[in-house]
């Protein structure tokens, strides 16, 4: 399984439903055996809290977190399960 992949997935998912959804509506991503859904869930300036469920295979994570713009680009701040 390479990891370095879902992770790529995950990280251009997040980003779409950042910059493009409103709280509280989800991002849906399904290809093969992997799936990323993702939500903002707060917006506070240029810095938006989420969720995130992440299923590859029979392997699932939820996660939350809060991500930033700095420089054009999303850089996390806090992850966490």
């Amino acid at each position: 399984m390479n990891l370095e992949r879902y992770f790529l997935f995950y990280f251009m998912k997040l980003a779409s439903a950042l910059d493009n959804n409103p709280d509280g509506v989800y991002n849906h991503y399904k290809r093969g055996n992997v799936a990323v859904r993702s939500k903002p869930t707060a917006t506070n300036g240029t810095c938006r809290e989420f969720e995130t469920d992440v299923m590859v295979g029979d392997i699932s994570r939820k996660m939350k977190g809060t991500a930033c713009r700095v420089n054009n680009e999303w850089e996390l701040k806090e992850l966490y399960r």
